[in-house]
């Protein structure tokens, strides 16, 4: 009962952070998109998905014309689990990457998501097709969030002109005044010149 209560704070406190994934898409401005479908209950599908992935990729301004080092899969199996048969659907993000100080790159999966569902065969078309949008939904707004441009404009700032570039005030009087009428907390910052 105790790993329960744990395991159900631990699902709770992973929605209460919004947590999308530990993966980062930075960077990611290419990709093969295809669909490995296990069983041919889904082969009839597989180019409905991959127009999916290609209409994704379109929208996030993602190449995909041949581009065999990156590729972004959907793998798609049943399982079973006593009697009960599952579809399992992951969407995966692998790619070539160089390891530190070493020229030789290894192959590893950077992005992975996965559902599953209860397979059901007059049904199938409606919860693959839910299952597949939600999915590249979830990937298109994290790779938005991952690639976002957070400003075209580059200030300096100086030491000359910290002050003012930050908004601080230079006096303390000003400060306080300030501070008592907004009714906030004052925090002093000082420097000096002189080092003995």
């Amino acid at each position: 009962m105790r790993h329960l209560k744990i395991a159900f704070l631990m699902l709770i406190m992973t929605f209460w952070l919004k947590a999308e994934s530990f993966y980062v898409l930075t960077g990611v401005d290419r990709f093969d998109p295809i669909v490995v479908a296990d069983g041919k209950d889904f082969q009839e599908y597989n180019d409905e998905i991959k127009a999916l992935m290609q209409g994704t990729a379109l929208e996030l301004n993602v190449d995909t014309k041949n581009q065999p080092s990156t590729v972004l899969a959907f793998l798609i199996s049943k399982f079973a689990v006593g009697e009960t048969v599952g579809v399992r659907v992951s969407l995966e993000l692998g790619e070539y990457v160089k390891r530190n100080e070493q020229a030789t790159e290894v192959f590893v999966l950077s992005y992975r998501q996965q559902k599953v569902f209860e397979f059901s065969k007059e049904d199938l078309e409606d919860d693959l097709a839910d299952t597949v949008e939600e999915m590249l939904e979830t990937f298109a707004t994290q790779y938005r969030d991952d690639n976002k441009k957070l400003s075209q404009k580059k200030k300096a700032v100086t030491q000359e002109t910290f002050d003012k570039d930050m908004n601080y005030e230079n006096s303390y009087k000003e400060a306080q005044g300030k501070a008592v009428k907004e009714g906030k907390d004052l925090m002093v910052f000082m420097t000096t010149s002189y080092c003995p």
